[in-house]
């Protein structure tokens, strides 16, 4: 399942995998559009659900690997972690964006295009998450950092389901 898969988040990766379904949630129906459109050959196996992740009372099909690249920094890791319960993933790979000095959207002629989305933003902390997703029964599992210009860094967190034992 793919969180905030937009117009087509990491499905190229999807094309010559024995996947047998794979899960695309936006909230923007235009964006899944065209993933659909990009994406014929996935019909049978792509699945695009509309949802607003935001409300906890949405229903969400149960999936074995979840990526939500830039996309916790949306909706926040309460929110995040209680979807994740529904899904029941056994793995979880996200990435979050760092800031070192200036704002989340760099300085561009396309500035005015993001200010509702930079609205909602919200920092994410690396060990608030990880202390989070611990929380619910995911060990950390792995970190890569990648440098961006701007002092800003993509950081990708993995992590595995394991049973919590009382």
């Amino acid at each position: 399942m793919i969180l905030g898969v937009a117009g087509s988040n990491g499905l190229e990766y999807i094309q010559e995998t024995d996947v047998k379904i794979v899960y695309g949630v936006d909230i923007n129906e235009t964006y899944l559009k065209a993933c659909q459109s990009r994406f014929p050959e996935l019909k049978d196996r792509l699945r695009l659900l509309c949802r607003n992740v935001s409300d906890i009372d949405i229903s969400l099909p149960t999936a074995e690997y979840v990526i939500a690249n830039l996309f916790i920094e949306y909706v926040g890791i309460d929110i995040f972690t209680m979807q994740l319960l529904k899904i029941s993933p056994l793995h979880v790979s996200c990435v979050i964006q760092k800031n070192r000095e200036e704002a989340f959207v760099s300085q561009s002629p396309y500035m005015n295009s993001f200010k509702e989305i930079s609205a909602i933003h919200r920092d994410i902390s690396e060990t608030k998450l990880t202390d989070s997703m611990e929380n619910i029964g995911y060990r950390f599992a792995g970190k890569e950092e990648y440098c961006l210009p701007g002092n800003k860094s993509f950081i990708q967190l993995e992590y595995t389901y394991q049973k919590i034992e009382v």
